[in-house]
């Protein structure tokens, strides 16, 4: 095509808007006519290069949806809270605060428990941390939650904030723990084949178990990449799983064990953006962090329930009870808590020389992990 005038002068393509049209933005609506579901796995964009969407634009939609409540767990922080706040009240709309944090278990007999050795067995890849879910219950849970991640990130950071799981459980009052995704815990267990005893071991520690769509998991039904440990070189490996039946019945045996032990088992999308179409921008971010299966994006997005109830209608009546029934009797459980106090922030006391002690502290951790000298 020959440029026009004003592209040859410019040296770039220009647009010809011969006709101009106004059109309403489609919004996804939940016609559910039933009782709303309630979301208790959430991530914000304050999840570090994982999720994309604000804490504004997913409490609205939850509110517009008719949703009572929501949960916001992002990835080990709780820098989001105040806009947590502040858009729930700008909607109306009960906020549960909560974080979906990286646990080590240093309570299992014959692991390390230094955190040097921990930090060492991990670089080794003889240990891991696992996901969770950590909902406050109250203001004594907030308190308890803020120590928690405050450690993690002054104390226990290696890679990721890590919270040790002997510190959550001398901290838990007014907490609520889940079992989280299929990183958590108890499905990579189940995903392994650990013993019965380790299981209910696992079980036992939580309130609530976890459950999601099957296509939060279908990167197990896929050949994946691992590093081989001789060579170093990258190899290609068959699937976990054969079908989606194998990851329905991951699920069944997930409810068994809940039911087993009188707990209740809640489905989750395990949000990480707003809507299907915010799938793409996430790819973009995996891909920069070197993901090989970026543009094979799950469908992490807000479901309202209709969706929900298909995703899980392999479990019958029971579908109802972890979609709808169980995550609102959670909901109802805690309570409505201010992240913050009232008032002006500004007015708020400084902490003498906070920011000389935070250089400090910090330069001795680098030496420490032999580092040297922070610039």
């Amino acid at each position: 095509m020959p440029y026009s005038k004003a592209e040859y002068f410019k040296k770039e393509f220009a647009v010809k808007v011969k006709a101009l049209a106004l059109l309403q933005k489609y919004e996804e609506k939940d016609n559910y006519d039933g009782d709303k579901r309630v979301e208790l796995h959430c991530h914000t964009n304050m999840s570090s290069k994982d999720a994309v969407s604000s804490a504004g634009d997913i409490i609205k939609q939850a509110y517009s949806w008719g949703h009572k409540a929501i949960a916001i767990t992002d990835h080990g922080v709780a820098q989001g809270f105040p806009e947590l706040c502040s858009a729930g009240k700008k909607n109306g709309i009960k906020v549960i605060y909560g974080v979906e944090s990286y646990v080590y278990d240093d309570m299992r007999p014959g692991v390390p428990t230094e955190w040097p050795d921990i930090v060492q067995a991990i670089r080794d890849k003889k240990q891991r941390t696992y996901h969770q879910i950590i909902l406050v219950k109250n203001n004594v849970g907030l308190k308890n939650l803020y120590g928690l991640v405050s450690r993690s990130h002054t104390e226990h950071f290696y890679r990721k904030s890590t919270i040790l799981k002997s510190d959550l459980a001398a901290h838990r009052e007014g907490l609520i723990l889940g079992t989280a995704c299929q990183a958590g815990e108890l499905y990579m267990a189940l995903l392994n084949e650990e013993p019965e005893e380790r299981i209910q071991e696992i079980v036992d520690f939580y309130d609530y178990m976890e459950i999601q769509p099957n296509t939060n998991n279908a990167f197990l039904l896929r050949p994946y990449y691992r590093k081989d440990k001789a060579t170093k070189e990258m190899k290609m490996m068959p699937p976990r799983f054969q079908s989606e039946e194998d990851l329905w019945n991951i699920n069944r045996r997930i409810l068994a064990l809940g039911d087993a032990a009188g707990k209740p088992t809640v489905a989750t999308c395990d949000v990480h953006f707003i809507d299907p179409e915010c799938a793409q921008f996430r790819a973009i971010i995996m891909a920069g962090q070197g993901f090989q299966d970026a543009d094979n994006q799950p469908g992490l997005f807000l479901r309202p329930p209709e969706e929900m109830l298909a995703e899980f209608e392999y479990l019958g009546d029971r579908a109802e009870e972890v979609v709808i029934d169980n995550p609102n009797k959670i909901a109802d459980m805690i309570e409505e808590i201010r992240p913050i106090p009232e008032g002006d922030l500004f007015d708020l006391p400084l902490l003498r020389q906070a920011d000389e002690v935070i250089i400090n502290r910090r330069q001795g951790d680098a030496r420490h992990l032999g580092f040297g000298a922070l610039i």
